[in-house]
């Protein structure tokens, strides 16, 4: 089996590709570092692509979300582990339940219930957050059919007085390509995605400790999470990596 390690970044959060780089390595797999051609980041340790152009929301991130998948495709690989810059796999190696289901695009599936759609929006009401796996199947699915509507505001909704979409967020755009090209989707059995600093919406400086962080802790610790979002904070990350170390010391695994 040959697996790909992708971050998918820009020079705004390289700091957070450095942060959890241990993560990534500890799989023994290539690493592939993908960002847009406008905030392109280089790692000597790893193959780098560019593709499309920064964004945090709007069309651009949507068109470049689908380059970065073309750009994927290019690698030699049986299955893709793809993290944004602030995900990461805490343990190494895929866990066997992934493998069992080669049809599926994993993630963190997490409810949208708190936006307010059109009366016929015709998705189902979530999204798929980071870290995502998939095999290649899926991946060469997900791009047979070529980009899938993104400024169709008739259907899907719009975002204030704007031209685009009502949510034309990444994780928006994974579920909707993969309810376009009839990939199914399933969350992580051992997976969170909750934020664990306090950080502005669209930045990526990590304030103090949110909330979520003692939440994501007791979760790793305690339930054996491993597929985890968002981590943007250094100490975050070794505060959960010595959490999953006392999972596994305690037997629970």
């Amino acid at each position: 089996m040959k697996l790909l390690v992708s971050v998918h970044c820009y020079q705004g959060d390289a700091n957070q590709v450095d942060n959890l780089w241990p993560a990534h390595t500890q799989h023994r797999a290539p690493i592939a570092i993908i960002s847009p051609q406008d905030s392109s980041v280089f790692h000597p340790d790893a193959w780098c692509r560019i593709a499309g152009k920064r964004g945090y929301i709007g069309p651009d991130s949507l068109d470049r979300q689908w380059l970065q998948l073309k750009a994927l495709r290019e690698f030699d690989a049986d299955w893709y582990l793809a993290n944004d810059a602030d995900s990461c796999l805490l343990s190494p190696g895929l866990p066997e339940y992934i493998f069992s289901r080669p049809d599926v695009l994993w993630s963190n599936k997490v409810p949208d219930d708190i936006h307010v759609r059109p009366a016929h929006y015709p998705l189902p009401r979530f999204a798929l957050q980071p870290p995502y796996v998939f095999s290649r199947y899926v991946l060469n699915s997900l791009l047979s059919m070529g980009q899938f509507p993104i400024h169709d505001q008739e259907k899907y909704g719009r975002y204030g007085d704007s031209k685009w979409v009502q949510t034309p967020y990444v994780d928006w755009f994974m579920m909707a390509l993969a309810d376009y090209t009839g990939v199914s989707t399933l969350g992580f059995l051992d997976g969170a995605s909750c934020p664990t600093s306090e950080c502005p919406v669209g930045s990526s400086i990590p304030g103090a400790r949110h909330s979520g962080c003692t939440i994501m802790l007791d979760l790793v610790r305690n339930k054996g999470i491993r597929f985890c979002h968002s981590i943007k904070d250094a100490g975050v990350f070794a505060d959960l990596c010595k959490a999953r170390t006392a999972y596994l010391t305690d037997g629970k695994s």
